[in-house]
């Protein structure tokens, strides 16, 4: 089963809106799930899902109980980078959870849990698959980012201080955006040895409020989105696209 998690309605909206032979069901008790086929393929839609905290639990909880083969995070980020808009749709090529910090108890790095490497590597397959989908089937800007994932909105840059330096979050190059939910999801994937891949849209910039012209960027560029993932479903349905 392929399991499509996001945190609001919103966004796993397109994806219910098509889904066939549409169940509806509660994981432990509490949070809204939907499962059906698309293209033939097994599919949970799993919403509700908020902080890397929560996430962590309930899809380690999902892929056990329900033999999923891939993760894909679908939703809205908030861009760190200044050359991310409002409306741009980054794909995941690696996250970093940015609250942790045991560098002084143990040898590791800021960000770095004990046992693992500092970041958790996305699927490759997946999200060249993505990528490509996206450069032949819209004009939308669209980038490969590290998502750096926090239990928390900052508000601006200053509030990410203890792991930023000189606009560089734990000294990583290229574009960057913040993510609450997707640390949990990559550490329950490498637990689990289940491939994760994520691609999002840019909501708002670190420092902006967004207003209702935001919002609604937001929304057409879910479309665009739901759109690729459902096309990578299906080559999914037709190749060996996700390696076991």
């Amino acid at each position: 089963m392929i399991l499509i998690v996001g945190s609001s309605n919103d966004d796993i909206l397109y994806f219910e809106s098509i889904l066939k032979n549409k169940k509806e069901f509660s994981v432990l008790n509490q949070f809204t799930a939907y499962s059906g086929e698309i293209f033939n393929q097994k599919v949970m839609l799993l919403k509700d899902i908020y902080s890397s905290y929560l996430s962590a639990a309930v899809i380690s909880h999902v892929i056990e109980k329900f033999m999923v083969i891939l993760v894909i995070y679908v939703g809205e980020v908030q861009s760190f980078t200044d050359s991310l808009n409002v409306g741009d749709i980054c794909i995941c090529r690696q996250t970093v959870v940015a609250d942790v910090n045991l560098s002084d108890v143990t040898t590791v790095s800021k960000g770095q849990i004990p046992g693992f490497q500092q970041s958790f590597l996305s699927n490759a397959e997946i999200t060249e698959a993505i990528y490509s989908l996206l450069e032949n089937r819209t004009s939308v800007p669209h980038r490969l980012c590290t998502f750096i994932s926090t239990n928390y909105h900052p508000e601006d840059k200053e509030k990410m201080d203890a792991v930023a330096n000189n606009d560089m979050i734990f000294g990583i190059a290229g574009e960057v955006v913040l993510s609450s939910e997707i640390g949990g999801i990559a550490i329950a994937s490498k637990l689990h040895d289940v491939p994760y891949a994520s691609v999002a849209v840019v909501g708002r910039k670190i420092g902006y409020k967004s207003g209702i012209q935001e919002y609604l960027n937001v929304l057409e560029q879910y479309t665009n989105i739901g759109k690729v993932v459902i096309s990578l479903i299906g080559d999914i349905g037709r190749t060996d696209v996700v390696k076991q």
